[in-house]
């Protein structure tokens, strides 16, 4: 199906011609355009350091582990207790009850700095990084959106074609 020509209603002369063209003015969108460059910028060194806290995490993990091994053979810990430590299970009541207080100063430290190793604790810094990105991404994207309008070449007004 053909579609007809379009008159313009205001100068009754011009044809009217589908277009594409920005919703807000050239400054907002120009702001736009950097959000989204800072935005992805952003994205990618997130991306980056990402990758790289999950490769260097794993070497200080398994230092962190020697340390509190070292820690805690020193203190005279059960062989059980230290494993069980080391694997992030659970010891029980029983268990801790009947270590000394040298021993149990020394599993209740070790257990308290192996918890900030876990990879969440890595991460936090990164997630706040890319979270605002993906915001101001989606506030570039809101200030470039295009619309179709139907223009006229004559007098140059514009009429939306929606």
């Amino acid at each position: 199906m053909q579609e007809q020509a379009l008159t313009c209603k205001v100068c009754d002369q011009g044809t009217l011609i589908k277009r594409r063209m920005y919703r807000l003015s050239g400054p907002i969108v120009l702001i736009g355009y950097l959000f989204l460059l800072s935005s992805v910028g952003a994205i990618v060194v997130g991306l980056l350091l990402l990758f790289y806290t999950g490769a260097t995490s794993s070497e200080a993990s398994e230092s962190i582990k020697q340390e509190i091994r070292n820690k805690l053979t020193e203190a005279d810990v059960p062989p059980s207790i230290v494993e069980d430590v080391l694997n992030r299970k659970r010891v029980s009541q029983d268990q801790v009850t009947g270590l000394s207080p040298k021993q149990m100063t020394a599993f209740f430290n070790a257990r308290q700095s192996y918890r900030g190793t876990s990879v969440a604790s890595n991460l936090m810094p990164l997630m706040a990084l890319i979270y605002p990105a993906f915001g101001s991404g989606l506030l570039g994207l809101l200030l470039t959106m295009r619309k179709k309008v139907l223009l006229c070449p004559s007098c140059s007004a514009v009429v939306n074609a929606s």
